[in-house]
């Protein structure tokens, strides 16, 4: 996949294909309780990159 500001950000926004493979999909641990799921990916903004117009 071509990330668009890849080089801007330093690095890789998504994780390899060999660690996409191995996340669940969508509510294949839906019956899982969630003290025994794993969070395979986890993004975040700074609150000073918010637009607070």
């Amino acid at each position: 996949m071509n990330e668009q500001w890849r080089e801007l950000r330093g690095h890789d926004f998504l994780p390899d294909q060999y660690i996409l493979h191995n996340i669940p999909t969508l509510y294949a641990t839906e019956d899982v309780p969630v003290l025994e799921k794993t969070i395979y990916i986890h993004y975040s903004i700074p609150a000073s990159q918010l637009p607070f117009d």
